[in-house]
């Protein structure tokens, strides 16, 4: 055939299917890529804080100053969640990772129940809500309201 040898052929034919699977690869490769999942870009500059806070934490220890806990963490704190208010009843995931001792998974629960039950008629209710028990729910009273 054309004037190929048998062991020729077999040659042509390797390297036309590797020419295919390399394709497709390429292909499969490019089609995934548009599908990454994108991060709420708050949880990613939260992130990026709380590394530049530990970096600087491990700086200065290096240094020889003495840091005290009290004075590094709970201060900030203070400051960036004094005034906040976020209404639970319109509040999107990343509105209500704002306040304090509510993470991803937390307000991912609270969106879900909100949307299979219904808005809450009373911050109480929130007590429904898988991860929110007493002491959560009266660490959080103060930076909810309902609207």
């Amino acid at each position: 055939m054309f004037g190929f040898a048998k062991q020729e052929l077999y040659i042509i034919a390797f390297l036309i299917f590797s020419l295919l699977v390399g394709a497709s690869v390429k292909m499969y490769r490019q089609n995934s890529s548009e599908r990454v999942v994108s991060t709420p870009t708050g949880s990613v500059e939260q992130f990026s804080n709380k590394v530049k806070e530990i970096d600087s934490l491990e700086a200065a220890t290096k240094k020889g100053e003495s840091l005290k806990k009290k004075e590094v963490v709970a201060e900030p704190t203070k400051t960036k969640w004094r005034n906040i208010k976020v209404n639970v009843n319109k509040a999107s995931v990343t509105e209500l990772q704002k306040v304090p001792q509510i993470g991803p998974v937390l307000a991912s629960n609270i969106v879900e129940y909100r949307l299979k039950k219904g808005d809450f008629p009373k911050i109480d209710d929130m007590i429904h809500v898988k991860g929110i028990g007493k002491k959560t729910l009266n660490k959080i009273r103060d930076y909810l309201i309902l609207k």
